[in-house]
């Protein structure tokens, strides 16, 4: 399953504007960000390697890493996208600077966490249907490895918690760090309390749930939100196995403490999900855009259908300020 562009065509678009200067027409400072060329140094030439990490280097995309303790190995990628839209940035403070995605992979080469910046992926080739392609040879991870995977995640984002990148890579640090509450949240083992459970244990073949989690924070007044998921695989024995984030341009999931509620699939599902649906149409808060809010709706029923949505959301006129229920 692939939803990485949804859109619904708006036949009559009345083209108003929203008075508040956070709704406005969302301006880009430009369609791509520059990064210095590969081979620039990431650290602080004055600091040694975070204890753990083989490699911290730059690439003409981004950052990249290695880590290895106690005999568990992991790797990260950065992509670096657009400047965030200015007026998120002017409502929050914290709004990240850039749309920043990140991805972390086991020793084996599998993939077990992301997060993207926007809605969906910068790179195309960072879409998860390529991913598991490219990768579909590989024995899924079991719940031990899975374990461990994130548990040195925990640990490799710790140790990035006490340096410091160059000032060239400083967004690119906190979109790193960013992700320790999410990697910390996944160490939990889940708990299933439907008559499903019994169910679920037994079955040998369909042996995961799917998980997401809608999480917000108001944005310049009570009224408006901003949203971005959260969404996971679960194995019979309740570890995640696997976790997706979104930051929806603004704003990263992991960041936002307040929950709009969480679903968790009764039925055993085979098929990993793979949310990585977007609105095809630009954000922006006029008719025929979308904002963060449409975008977490049509994230959190691409997981609950497990396939992808009718999104008139994307397009229509209604101006979705809040962030949506889980239902």
């Amino acid at each position: 399953m692939n939803c990485r562009k949804i859109s619904v065509v708006v036949f009559a678009v009345a083209l108003f504007a929203i008075t508040s200067p956070l709704v406005a027409a969302v301006r880009y400072e430009g369609a791509t960000s520059s990064l210095p060329p590969a081979g620039t140094l990431v650290l602080d030439k004055s600091l040694a390697l975070p204890e753990g990490y083989e490699e911290i280097a730059s690439q003409d995309t981004g950052v990249t890493g290695l880590y290895k303790a106690k005999g568990q190995g992991i790797r990260f990628e950065t992509r670096r996208g657009p400047r965030t839209p200015l007026e998120l940035r002017n409502g929050d403070p914290a709004t990240p600077p850039y749309e920043i995605d990140v991805r972390f992979f086991d020793a084996q080469g599998r993939l077990f966490l992301v997060q993207y910046g926007g809605h969906g992926p910068v790179d195309d080739s960072w879409v998860p249907g390529a991913t598991e392609n490219k990768f579909s040879s590989l024995s899924p991870a079991t719940d031990e490895e899975a374990r461990n995977s994130f548990k040195a995640a925990e640990q490799a984002l710790m140790a990035l918690q006490g340096t410091r990148f160059n000032k060239q890579y400083a967004p690119e640090h906190a979109a790193l760090v960013g992700l320790l509450p999410i990697a910390r949240e996944m160490l939990v083992p889940s708990k299933f309390e439907d008559a499903a459970e019994a169910d679920f244990k037994a079955t040998s073949t369909c042996t995961y749930r799917n998980k997401v989690d809608i999480r917000y924070q108001s944005l310049a007044g009570p009224l408006a939100h901003h949203s971005a998921t959260i969404a996971s695989n679960i194995s019979s024995t309740g570890t995640t196995t696997q976790a997706w984030a979104t930051c929806n341009h603004g704003t990263c999931a992991g960041s936002m403490s307040s929950s709009n509620g969480t679903w968790t699939s009764s039925a055993n599902r085979c098929k990993l999900p793979t949310p990585a649906p977007e609105c095809a149409t630009p954000y922006g808060y006029i008719c025929g855009k979308h904002v963060c809010n449409d975008d977490s709706w049509v994230q959190k029923e691409t997981v609950k259908l497990n396939a992808c949505p009718v999104a008139p959301t994307c397009s229509d006129c209604s101006l979705r300020t809040r962030a949506p229920g889980i239902n």
